[in-house]
């Protein structure tokens, strides 16, 4: 089991998987960052709270996508 996920963890890595896992944090994380923090971003009323909810606003979809990847790669070794 341990071994099966350190695989999936290098699966992961991989660059095609994280290129792809990447483009969605981007997608969702700007659109999220523009809902929920695009007044206070276009105000310039950028505090280091603001800058931690961005920051979380494109890890999350980043580790989801990343999850979900994973999750439903089971019984399987390869992309």
């Amino acid at each position: 089991m341990g071994k099966n996920i350190y695989m999936k963890t290098l699966q992961i890595l991989r660059s095609s998987q994280l290129r792809r896992t990447v483009l969605i944090a981007v997608i969702v994380g700007t659109l999220l960052t523009l809902v929920n923090e695009g007044r206070e971003m276009f105000l310039g009323v950028v505090t280091i709270g603001i800058t931690l909810k961005i920051i979380f606003n494109y890890l999350t979809p980043l580790v989801v996508a990343n999850l979900g990847w994973f999750f439903s790669q089971k019984g399987t070794s390869h992309d």
